[in-house]
């Protein structure tokens, strides 16, 4: 086959209708010699005869770049902002089942009949201490004054022993308490509220302070909040044992 003969190839894809001319010989060799040519048009001149290329420089203008740079600041903006509602609701979650987990502990102390301190010899009843008052704050305690047979009056005051304080951090507060003597009764708003535990019984005393005295109630809910009030937990917690987070 004479390879002196040649034949015209386009190779399409550049712009401003300036195509690269390559000539390649017919047959198998001249077509593997073109696809090389086409990856390689820099050497494609040395194998197959003539390339000519056309070099296009382009890139964003000005008006582009701000656009991109606008639409990446917002994304950016929203993205934050919701991290910070969703770290604040996950905090305030973490606060609502810590309420209801030290309320289980005041629970599964009063029923285990649990040593108030190492030689004491008492074994008083367990309760949490909540007060609006002190509303970045709660209180574990061993009930042990007045000294009845129940192991105390069923209330945090003087002469009951601290267990343990905890503190409400990152701005959330206690920001409502309800005590409800029936379950279809109205809320009782709250200035404090005692819940204590009695050995044996699992059964709790719901104890709720308003201006007009102390009353016993069947069931109360503890209402916590973010600083800014928009996200709350509400933990309820009846005197028949039973504790839980909505």
């Amino acid at each position: 086959m004479n390879y002196k003969t040649q034949k015209k190839i386009l190779i399409a894809g550049h712009p401003a209708g300036r195509v690269p001319q390559c000539f390649a010989g017919e047959g198998l060799k001249s077509c593997v010699i073109l696809c090389i040519s086409a990856f390689f048009c820099v050497k494609s001149a040395r194998v197959c005869g003539q390339c000519q290329l056309t070099k296009v420089n382009e890139g964003f203008s000005l008006v582009e770049l701000l656009v991109t740079i606008g639409i990446f600041v917002i994304v950016t903006g929203v993205i934050l902002f919701n991290f910070r509602s969703f770290d604040s609701r996950i905090v305030l979650d973490n606060l609502a089942y810590e309420v209801a987990l030290t309320v289980r502990q005041a629970q599964v102390f009063g029923t285990s009949v649990k040593e108030a301190g190492a030689g004491s010899e008492l074994f008083p009843s367990y309760g949490v201490f909540f007060s609006t008052f002190d509303d970045n704050a709660f209180t574990l305690f061993a009930d042990v004054f007045p000294v009845l047979e129940s192991g105390g009056d069923g209330k945090y005051g003087a002469g009951d022993i601290l267990i343990d304080q905890f503190s409400i951090q990152k701005g959330n507060y206690i920001s409502q308490l309800c005590g409800y003597v029936l379950a279809t009764s109205s809320c009782t708003p709250l200035d404090a509220l005692h819940v204590s535990y009695v050995r044996p019984n699992p059964e709790g005393v719901v104890i709720g302070v308003t201006s007009s005295g102390d009353a016993q109630y069947s069931f109360a809910e503890v209402t916590l909040s973010t600083p800014s009030g928009e996200n709350t937990k509400t933990v309820t917690i009846w005197a028949n044992g039973q504790i839980a987070v909505q």
